[in-house]
């Protein structure tokens, strides 16, 4: 009989994960251990370097870490597959981990502007594997277990190939930032309805001058259309939020050789004419605001199956193989 307290094992295997995790991320990165722990385990603050200074970048990510001296591997059909027949045979290998239904509650009650990933250390083959639970219960859990709330466990399938990396970190760190930047978005294009073309150019103007500065920006690395809504947005910034394509538009659409600045553009019959330099701001902004707008839904349903056992993720990587073959 042991004369002290006990330490479970499951304990010692799970401090044994967090250890291995900490000793695996970046030496100016900090991570806070949640105690007392309450479904997250780790907050990952992210660092970079500015000026030759180490700085926090305000970006953080939440982990539950668990560890496992007896991985499940196996395979999965895509979720997401019901009625695509043809894609009956992709089969994805997957590691099989048993989580508690409370934890993916309070993660759904969080929302998806702050990712908690689940962290699954495989102590025997020194490998861990990620995957976010905000997306998981958003694409998965409705079609691999609709039922989930009313279970006491539900098995999670991570994809073996989504091994952790800094770049994953991150990726999901930059999340609450482009969340941001997308309600803002919103938020102006609903404003510019009710105002002039002169009004809306005097707001685009500061929202342009604004914006431009984000960090948000620094996620162009990772995802090209984030790069393009930035390369729009660099030309609004540097020729007075007039756009190549807006002037290329209007002096096509010339039928005399007036300069198109100071040519009169009819763009509805029922209002008066506007001048071409206005008109051309005007059109640039609303297509900037579109595009961004498009940009936002494609984060949504599509970028946020990354990772998954998703046949959309499935879709994604194999148009990413093709332009890498393509283009190679």
């Amino acid at each position: 009989m042991a004369d002290g307290k006990i330490r479970h094992q499951n304990h010692i295997i799970d401090s044994r994960a967090i250890q291995f995790i900490q000793n695996k991320l970046p030496i100016e990165w900090v991570t806070r251990q949640m105690n007392p722990d309450y479904g997250i385990d780790l907050d990952l603050e992210l660092f970079g370097y500015e000026n030759n200074k180490c700085v926090t970048l305000g970006e953080h990510v939440f982990l539950q870490v668990k560890g496992t001296e007896s991985a499940q591997y196996g395979k999965v059909k895509p979720f997401g597959n019901a009625h695509n027949k043809q894609d009956e045979d992709i089969l994805i290998d997957v590691l099989k981990f048993s989580i508690e239904v409370p934890l993916l509650k309070l993660v759904e009650r969080m929302g998806s502007g702050i990712p908690v990933l689940l962290i699954v250390v495989d102590l025997k083959t020194d490998q861990a594997y990620h995957i976010c639970l905000n997306d998981y219960i958003r694409f998965v859990l409705p079609d691999q277990c609709p039922n989930f709330r009313t279970q006491e466990t539900v098995t999670i399938y991570i994809p073996i190939e989504n091994k952790i990396s800094n770049a994953t970190f991150m990726w999901y760190g930059k999340r609450p930032k482009m969340y941001s930047l997308f309600q803002e978005i919103y938020a102006v294009s609903d404003m510019l309805v009710f105002t002039s073309r002169e009004e809306q150019v005097a707001i685009m103007k500061v929202f342009v001058d604004r914006i431009f500065t984000y960090d948000v920006w620094s996620i162009l690395v990772f995802w090209g259309y984030m790069e393009l809504l930035y390369g729009k947005l660099f030309e609004l910034y540097k020729h007075d939020l007039i756009s190549e394509e807006a002037k290329t538009f209007l002096v096509r659409s010339m039928e005399d050789g007036d300069k198109w600045e100071e040519h009169l553009f009819y763009p509805n019959l029922m209002e008066e004419p506007v001048k071409g330099y206005l008109y051309a701001q005007v059109i640039s902004c609303k297509k900037f605001l579109e595009y961004a707008s498009a940009t936002s839904c494609c984060f949504e349903n599509e970028q946020r199956h990354l990772g998954l056992p998703t046949l959309i993720n499935q879709q994604l990587k194999d148009v990413a193989e093709l332009l890498k073959d393509r283009f190679d």
